[in-house]
Order: C-alpha cells, then sequence, then structure tokens
C-alpha cells in the first residue's frame, strides 16, 4: 500500500512518482504527463492524463518503445498493477509547456497521439550487439523533427528538433530534459539547445516517421 504524500516538485514539474527516491503521490492528474518505464517494450509513455492508486495506475495516450530492429509508437490504454515497472512520472507545469509550444517549429504538444508512426535512428545495447541500430551517418547534417532520446543514465530529452553533426554530437533544439542525479530527485528542465555525445546516448526515436 502507498501512504499519501507531500507534494513534490521543482519548478518545472511536479513529480508524481519517483521510484529511486519512493515518491508516490496518489490522485488523478492532468496535462503533459510523461511517464519512464523500464521495461524495453514500454520505455516511455505520453499522456495528457494519470491516475494513480495504491494498487494500479491507469494512463491513455502514446507509448514509444522498440521492437527488434524498429521504434513503435502506438495510442493504447495502460493499466499497470506492478508500480515497481514505473521509473518515474512527472506533469509537466503549464508554463513550461507554452515555453516548449512557443519555440516549437512542428506540431507536438499537445497533439502527442497523432504521431503514431515512429523511426529508431539510435540504439545501443552492449549486452545484444545483433540488436544495436545506428542510421547517425545517413541523416548527419539534417534537421530532424520531434527527437526522443533516453541517455545511458535513464533520463528523458524531448526535443523540437535534432541535428546531427559531423562528429555525431547530437545537438536538441528547445528541449525538456528530464533525469535524476546520485543524490537528487527527478529533475525537470529546459534548454534552448543542448549538445550531447553520442555515447551518453541510449536510444533515439523521431516521432511522426515511417520505419527508417
Amino acid at each position: 500500500m502507498i501512504a499519501p504524500q507531500t507534494e513534490t516538485r521543482n519548478s518545472n514539474a511536479r513529480i508524481l512518482i519517483d521510484q529511486s527516491n519512493k515518491i508516490f503521490h496518489l490522485g488523478s492528474f492532468t496535462g503533459g504527463v510523461i511517464t519512464k518505464l523500464k521495461t524495453v517494450q514500454e520505455m516511455l509513455f505520453f499522456s495528457d492524463q494519470i491516475l494513480i492508486e495504491a494498487d494500479k495506475i491507469t494512463l491513455h495516450g502514446l507509448e514509444l518503445g522498440v521492437y527488434m530492429d524498429s521504434g513503435t509508437s502506438k495510442e493504447k490504454d495502460l493499466i499497470i498493477t506492478d508500480l515497481t515497472q514505473i521509473d518515474f512520472s512527472v506533469v509537466l507545469d503549464p508554463a513550461l509547456v507554452q515555453k516548449f509550444d512557443k519555440a516549437r517549429f512542428s506540431a507536438f504538444y499537445p497533439n502527442i497521439v497523432r504521431f503514431l508512426h515512429t523511426a529508431c535512428v539510435y540504439l545501443s545495447n552492449p549486452e545484444y550487439p545483433s540488436l544495436e541500430i545506428n542510421h547517425l551517418n545517413f541523416v548527419s547534417g539534417e534537421i530532424l523533427n520531434r527527437p526522443v532520446a533516453i541517455t545511458n543514465t535513464g533520463g528523458v530529452i524531448i526535443g523540437d528538433r535534432l541535428v546531427v553533426d559531423e562528429n555525431l554530437n547530437l545537438i536538441f533544439y528547445n528541449t525538456i530534459l528530464i533525469g535524476r542525479s546520485a543524490t537528487t530527485s527527478v529533475q525537470v528542465t529546459y534548454e534552448h539547445f543542448i549538445m550531447i555525445p553520442i555515447s551518453s546516448l541510449y536510444l533515439v526515436l523521431l516521432l511522426g516517421l515511417e520505419n527508417f
């Protein structure tokens, strides 16, 4: 059973669940909800509502993940009874969503469920090298829309645009960052642009594209 807790938030989001820091807030929440799951097939879930009860969590939205050598995205209802499957869940502050929306180049929030075709351009999987994916050389120098990435440390990057430079550094523009350090709970920040070396990333998806 999960006992009610006092509100946990930073300036950009309310932290609903943080498994590592034993944060669980019961209730129904609406807005830009981003939930990260621990399974491979169900890695991220974007929704506009989440219901957190003591014995289950109910979501409706867009599920993102990887199956074999392809990115997957599908609109679905999800009921989770094993609460340990969730790494974290946050609801973005409306001001942050507005800032992201104002700077965006292409439509993203709140109509995320429209992007039901997803391409995986990068997947690092040292345990299963045969499943690794790397198409970054083919898109180097191009402007790519609606990137979503997961870092090696389990953080989430949600960008409006992405450019891969000649050294395979990834430059995300108009970006929401979600993650935690060894000493902090989940934090949500915003950057106008940020450069990430490919060695720091586990997965890069592009929403709204057919199979790559």
